[in-house]
């Protein structure tokens, strides 16, 4: 992974680090929401997407096999 982030470009860099602070703006308030609506304490759906969102960018970065 470390090698894929040196051969990244600057433009590329920027896209990549705004598309993620835009995700984390929109998914905090959506997590902490969630927590509230079932029930627990908001710090519950904040710890949930740290935990969650990790795991999904790296399943998603995986590429798929043909079937």
């Amino acid at each position: 992974m470390l090698s894929r982030l040196r051969r990244l470009a600057p433009k590329t860099l920027k896209a990549d680090l705004s598309a993620g602070l835009t995700t984390a703006l929109v998914a905090i308030p959506d997590g902490i929401a969630s927590a509230i609506l079932a029930g627990l304490n908001p710090i519950h759906g904040l710890y949930a997407l740290m935990i969650g969102t990790p795991i999904a960018a790296m399943q998603a970065a995986r590429p798929v096999p043909p079937v």
